[in-house]
């Protein structure tokens, strides 16, 4: 059962090359999970702390003919973020996708982000943070219903700071802006499709190449 949202990278016209899931409700009483034509390259299940929905989770996809070019870099350990590595023809991006649960006020799972931003991202040539993150900012994400919360503030004060552009226009679940899109390479576009469960799909596109295998 994967439950809520899911983020489609392209690096291709024709069909996704990268799968992040938001919201699996995977714990690890779940082994196996199987997407055909794709394979597992991380998983971090769901947090219970915080949050008494007991939700959560992501687990990230790449497709079988590339998944040897794309590497975990990093779990984290108090947050639902996962932190990869594309290695594409022109060098290294960095990829990123992250479930937060929706507690307001919270604001530890933002400082792990930024000291592991700050670690992973020296020798990367451009990077992709994508996911729920359950931010109310009404100066910044337009479809907030929360007006402006610490938390969101903290996180606009962070993409500014570090360069990161918020691709997604439009409302991802009902009237809420709450799956972004955060970015510092130039050529990435979003758009925002049909829904899984409660959240629509959010798919980048790339304009990166990797090198294939093929048997």
């Amino acid at each position: 059962h994967l439950a809520e949202l899911s983020a489609v990278i392209r690096l291709s016209a024709l069909a996704p090359d990268v799968v992040c899931v938001n919201g699996t409700f995977l714990d690890d009483g779940v082994g196996t999970i199987e997407l055909e034509g794709f394979e597992v390259v991380g998983r971090r299940d769901r947090n219970y702390s915080g949050d008494d929905r007991n939700c959560g989770g992501v687990i990230v996809f790449a497709k079988t003919s590339i998944v040897s070019h794309v590497t975990l870099l990093l779990t984290s350990e108090n947050s639902e973020r996962l932190w990869l590595q594309l290695h594409t023809d022109n060098g290294p991006y960095l990829l990123c996708s992250w479930y937060r649960p929706p507690v307001q006020g919270e604001t530890e799972s933002i400082g792990s982000f930024v000291e592991e931003l700050t670690q992973l991202r020296t020798h990367a040539l451009g990077t992709l943070v994508i996911g729920d993150l359950n931010l109310h900012c009404r100066r910044w994400l337009i479809h907030s219903s929360e007006g402006n919360t610490r938390e969101g503030e903290m996180m606009r004060d962070i993409c500014l700071k570090n360069g990161l552009r918020q691709l997604v226009r439009e409302p991802t679940r009902c009237e809420n802006l709450l799956d972004l899109v955060l970015t510092d390479i130039e050529s990435a576009s979003v758009s925002v499709t049909s829904k899984i469960a409660d959240h629509s799909v959010v798919t980048t596109r790339l304009y990166l190449t990797l090198p294939q295998t093929a048997s």
